[in-house]
This record gives C-alpha cells, structure tokens and sequence, in this order.
C-alpha cells in the first residue's frame, strides 16, 4: 500500500451513529489519525470511504504495534499461531487494544489445546486498554456457546478475566461506571445465568481477593446514585447469582 498510496487525499465520510453499551464508538473529527482495513477492492476512494472498519489510534493503546503483531501471527501455519502469539505477547510492551483482543479471542478458541492453554496464561497477566478488554470480552462471548456447546476453554478463560478486569482501576465515567463494568453489566448478566458452570468459574477461577473487590464492587454500584437504576440492578442480579451456590 506505500507505494501507491498518496501523500494526502480528500475524502467525505457519512458516520452511522451506532450505540453500544449506551456508548458511541467515537465521533469523527479533524486531527484524528485512524488505521483503517479495507479488503483492497474498489480503488483507493472506495477504500477510504467505505473501509471494512477504522479504528482510532490514540495513546490508549498500540494498535499499530498490535496489527503487526497480528500480521505477523496471521503468517504463520494455522497450527503455530497461539504458541507464537503468546511467545509475542509475553515479550511485549502494553497496553494492548481492540485489533489484538479481537484476534486473541479466536485463537483461545480454535488453537491447539496446550498452545491455547499457554496463550490463555500469558493473556491473563497481560495490560488491555479498555477497548482491548471489551472487544477481546466480546469475542470470548460469542464464542462461549457457540453450535450450542459450551466451550470448557472459552468459560475458563472469560471467567477468570471478567473479575479482573471489573475490578480493576480504570477510571469510571461520569455515570459511575467503567466502560467495561457497563459492558459486564449490560450484556452478560443474561450470559451468566443461562451458561452451566459459569456462576461456578466466577466465584472460584480468579485468587480470592480478586473475587472480594470484584463482589465489592458489584455492591456499591448497586448502591450508587450515579449509576443508571437499571444498572444497580443488574448489579443486584450479578451479585444474587454469583453468590448463588
């Protein structure tokens, strides 16, 4: 793409203003610098204009380090990918953002048992911005139950992250919660019921002073008037079924 790609260009962009997690993804605006995919067909206009996604490069994260981790990864034979992955990501700097949790969360899927158990270790311990955390969430979600099979991998793995990563220090918005604790809330307490053994995981798959910040904190966002009174509620719910033997 460097060798054809001018130098500047002008291009008109419609934005659909979708909303997920009572969020909007970001607004467009000059002084912006976006990585953008594209599946290269239509000419350099229709690529710019109409990309396949666009992501915001901000200083949250390093999502032009982590697309070339990717990349990288990508190249390889199918079945090398999660041990040269977790090799990668044991090795580099953070935080990480959206291009690699997508990416992580198909490989803790679909790579062979022990190099995904080896790439699930490595991710536990690694730094996610918060729109790392949420799309690499995101993709564990989806993949928890796909075909009607509970994914045992998939479980252990999301189970273990979503304590850590709802507990943890990033700052909250001004409605009181993180991004992340939003997603949790909004999304997954339906998750949580319905998946066999996922209750279980919550209470049991992280250290236990992981799982007491995590209960506390479900318990002051049921009681904080910042929060939206269908948030405390779900808060409630978690809390009911988490604690739920």
């Amino acid at each position: 793409m460097r060798a054809w790609c001018p130098a500047s260009f002008a291009q008109s962009w419609r934005q659909l203003r979708i909303r997920r997690f009572d969020l909007v993804h970001f607004s467009v605006r000059a002084g912006q610098r976006f990585l953008v995919f594209s599946n290269l067909e239509g000419g350099f206009d229709a690529m710019m204009g109409s990309p396949l996604n666009a992501v915001l490069v901000t200083g949250e994260d390093d999502a032009v380090g982590d697309t070339e981790m990717v990349l990288a990864s990508a190249a390889l034979p199918v079945a090398s990918q999660a041990h040269a992955m977790a090799t990668a990501l044991g090795a580099a700097g953070g935080p990480h953002g959206q291009v690699l949790g997508q990416y992580l969360a198909g490989l803790l899927a679909y790579g062979p048992e022990r190099d995904a158990l080896e790439l699930a270790g490595v991710v536990e311990s690694t730094a996610f911005s918060e729109r790392g955390k949420g799309t690499l969430l995101s993709g564990l979600a989806h993949r928890l139950a796909a075909d009607g099979q509970t994914n045992e991998r998939i479980l252990s793995v999301f189970a273990s992250l979503v304590p850590r990563y709802f507990a943890g220090d990033s700052p909250a918005l001004d409605d009181g919660l993180t991004a992340t604790q939003k997603q949790v809330l909004f999304n997954y307490v339906p998750l949580i019921e319905h998946v066999e053994g996922l209750r279980a995981r919550l209470r049991t798959g992280v250290p236990a002073p992981v799982t007491r910040e995590f209960l506390a904190k479900l318990e002051a966002i049921s009681k904080d008037p910042r929060v939206r009174p269908d948030g405390r509620e779900h808060a409630r719910e978690l809390l009911t079924l988490i604690g739920r033997q």
